[in-house]
């Protein structure tokens, strides 16, 4: 108590009942003295000190924000919200207190009027600029502090227009006037506290208060996020509070809320955060770390499909996260196993090691953690097998890429030559048919059917699905299925002598999905295929450029076999389809005696 003035000491040590009854009776000075002080005394609690600041933040003294209101007045409410705004420091001790929550819950209503006449007079419209930071720290942390309590954080959400002026201060706190040197996330911790009891209606209410701009609400959730990171190491328990609100604010169904966080760029944001979780949670993994490491990794996991393509499972891997992983794994317990990181290890990245981008950037990321540290905390982890095994998929696809697969087959069928791409050419008016030769384009056009073809696949084009994914992937993917398809050569028989008993394997379509890890297969009857799942035909058109693939395959099973693989593409399913010469899973079409 050094730094409290003697007088004062000597006050409430020798008579506090004094004080508080001056502050009762609405002296400005006594009631000064335990705002400021009454934390040093722990007494003044037993004493009413609270029913004193209650008292004087009554909802029937609130006056209007337009109308003349007694300086005294106003002075003594003002006084008593920065005396809770005080409780802030005391944590989890006044949660216990059965007392204090049910006064506090009677004060509330007033409370919350006395905090909504201040914004407005002091935040928004002040006399005095430098009311304006204060007043905002003040109602922040006193707030923050009553949502600690269980029954007042329900009430506080409750309240009629309580989400909207928690938002309305959240957003003043991202504006150039409310600079300070307080607590930089309060009205963050402030708004999650009361939306996060029922996200989906509380982030309804937030965008309300915000006029309904889903990119203003984005772009200050991240904001306060790039705020907390900047420095060398950022406070655990205010990342804690930011990763928290955007995981709340930025929900993992498809809206135009969570569209806006992905635009404001959240999964990088976020895989940021969790590396700079990662390089302390090892030595110091508590609490607050090991909620906020799930919090990332939750919304890692749920976002890194979003919309189509690859490009936030690209961005995430370039921001660290492989890395992060690592270091993350020793403070993974078995219940995070089964539901975070598991979806990012052992889900998405085998899935996504298809593309050739993901895959170098794969391959780059886990071959500098060979031999580190890093990969050593992994090994003694919960996740070490599904580990294990993404590694083998990167090493086994990324030396696919230098190996040549001979999948191209001439489509003049008096022809049907196989090899590598680089000795065929496409035609020029459908870009479907390929041909060995000038020769074989010219017989196929005169003597087969791709006069007719030609012409069908250049109307079918602009009917055909959406189209994002470049050729090159489709030609890995291709190359893929055909490796897969080879390596499952046992597996398919068995599945066709239990599913499809007698007959031919040149009457079956192989269908391998990538869907899931390892990739799973079956087969389905070449008679009546159409490369549209039943059940789908509403609502999905098989590529233009596939058709012809399925027709030649029809036209002669015996020559050809027919591979369709499922593929994700973000949060939507891609169809890929390419043929093998000769029928691969047995001679001639007849089923092999060993199968």
């Amino acid at each position: 108590m050094a730094h409290i003035p003697p007088h004062i000491v000597s006050l409430l040590q020798r008579n506090p009942q004094r004080c508080l009854d001056g502050a009762r009776r609405g002296s400005l000075r006594d009631l000064t003295t335990l705002a400021i002080h009454w934390p040093f005394f722990p007494i003044l609690r037993s004493m009413g000190l609270f029913t004193v600041f209650f008292h004087h933040l009554d909802e029937g003294k609130v006056p209007s924000p337009r109308s003349p209101a007694s300086e005294s007045l106003t002075e003594s409410a003002y006084l008593s919200l920065f005396a809770l705004s005080r409780l802030i420091d005391f944590h989890g001790q006044m949660i216990e207190d059965v007392d204090f929550a049910l006064k506090a819950l009677k004060a509330w209503p007033g409370i919350f009027k006395w905090s909504k006449f201040f914004f407005v007079t002091r935040i928004l419209y002040p006399t005095h600029e430098e009311t304006r930071y204060p007043c905002l720290q003040i109602i922040t942390n006193a707030w923050c502090a009553l949502e600690q309590i269980e029954l007042l954080r329900r009430a506080i959400t409750d309240t009629p227009g309580s989400v909207e002026l928690a938002t309305r201060i959240w957003l003043f706190e991202g504006t150039p006037q409310a600079i300070g040197d307080g607590h930089p996330v309060a009205a963050t911790g402030g708004l999650y506290n009361i939306i996060h009891l029922d996200c989906k209606r509380g982030v309804d209410r937030v965008l309300n208060a915000a006029g309904g701009d889903v990119h203003k609400v984005a772009q200050q959730a991240l904001s306060r996020l790039r705020m907390v990171l900047e420095g060398n190491q950022p406070d655990i328990s205010h990342l804690r509070i930011v990763v928290h609100a955007v995981e709340c604010l930025g929900p993992p169904i498809k809206t135009a809320m969570r569209d806006a966080f992905l635009a404001g760029n959240s999964i990088l944001w976020m895989t940021t955060a969790l590396v700079s979780i990662s390089s302390t949670i090892s030595r110091n993994p508590d609490p607050t770390t090991a909620a906020a490491m799930q919090v990332c990794l939750g919304y890692l996991g749920d976002h890194l499909n979003a919309k189509e393509g690859y490009p936030f499972v690209i961005q995430s891997i370039n921001a660290g996260l492989i890395p992060a992983l690592a270091n993350c794994s020793p403070a993974m317990g078995i219940e995070t196993s089964k539901n975070l990181e598991i979806a990012i290890i052992r889900n998405t990245l085998p899935r996504y090691v298809l593309y050739r981008p993901v895959l170098w950037c794969l391959h780059s990321a886990l071959g500098k953690l060979k031999g580190s540290q890093s990969r050593q905390k992994v090994q003694a982890s919960v996740i070490k097998d599904d580990w294990t095994n993404l590694e083998k998929v990167v090493e086994e696809r990324y030396h696919d890429l230098s190996t040549p697969s001979e999948n191209f087959c001439c489509d003049n069928k008096k022809c049907r030559k196989m090899g590598d791409k680089a000795q065929f050419r496409k035609c020029g008016s459908c870009s479907v048919a390929f041909y060995c030769a000038k020769e074989c384009q010219v017989q196929d056009w005169r003597e087969g059917n791709h006069k007719a073809k030609c012409k069908a696949a250049q109307r079918l084009a602009p009917e055909g699905a959406t189209e994002k994914l470049g050729k090159r992937d489709f030609q890995f993917i291709k190359n893929q299925t055909l490796r897969e398809a080879h390596r499952g050569i046992p597996a398919l028989k068995m599945i066709a002598a239990r599913d499809h008993p007698g007959v031919p394997y040149s009457r079956l379509v192989i269908v391998i999905s990538y869907l899931v890890s390892p990739p799973s297969y079956t087969l389905e009857p070449l008679e009546g295929y159409t490369g549209v799942p039943r059940g789908c035909e509403d609502h999905m058109v098989v590529r233009a450029q596939s058709k012809p693939l399925i027709d030649t395959v029809k036209e002669d099973p015996t020559k050809h076999t027919l591979i369709e693989s499922r593929v994700v593409f973000g949060e939507i399913c891609k169809f890929v389809f390419c043929v093998a010469s000769g029928n691969l899973l047995g001679d001639g079409g007849n089923r092999d005696n060993a199968s």
